[in-house]
């Protein structure tokens, strides 16, 4: 359990601190020059889009939660698995002797089958975040569209001004999908 530590858990924690801090700095500034933008260009549009982060964000913290405790369950079976082999690589003679080789091997099997269920469940849920932003992002859009075309209708907008609020907005989609698959990975790490 140990060497696992060592070996898995060392590899995670790395992967977390330079790809997470790297994309999480870039993206946030990324997403606060775009918001400001958004603001210079109408501060009642910038609020309707801002009215949705706070809806995003709680899925994204429970999803981080949710993968972090698998992430522990899988070191925990990593490390089942590394202090499994290593007692049969130890003792081969032994389950040679005894022949035991099919019981040992189905024992590993399980510790990898269950090892692998958690893999898949981790993926499952890093993905779950995706839905939730695509579905926010498609709501605060449709309100968007919906009061400045009204505006635009109205005279009080041109196309060209919620255009350029649109395209911002999207912009502005990329970094905060990055931000909440940051959480995660850093969750996990």
């Amino acid at each position: 359990r140990i060497v696992s530590r060592f070996v898995y858990d060392v590899q995670q924690v790395a992967l977390a601190l330079t790809g997470t801090i790297v994309t999480f700095g870039r993206q946030l500034l990324t997403l606060v020059a775009l918001t400001i933008v958004m603001f210079l260009n109408d501060a009642i549009l910038a609020l309707i889009a801002a009215a949705a982060i706070p809806l995003g964000v709680l899925p994204v913290i429970l999803i981080g939660r949710k993968s972090r405790r698998i992430s522990r369950e899988t070191q925990n079976q990593f490390g089942t698995l590394t202090s499994n082999l290593t007692q049969k690589f130890q003792a081969l003679r032994h389950v040679k002797a005894y022949n035991a080789e099919e019981r040992e091997i189905r024992t590993s099997h399980r510790i990898i089958d269950r090892i692998a269920k958690l893999q898949q469940r981790m993926i499952r849920t890093r993905n779950s975040a995706q839905p939730i932003m695509d579905a926010l992002t498609g709501a605060v859009l449709c309100g968007i569209l919906l009061y400045g075309g009204y505006e635009v209708i109205d005279g009080s907008r041109t196309q060209g001004q919620l255009f350029s609020f649109i395209a911002a907005l999207l912009l502005a989609y990329q970094p905060l999908k990055a931000l909440a698959n940051a959480n995660v990975e850093l969750q996990v790490g």
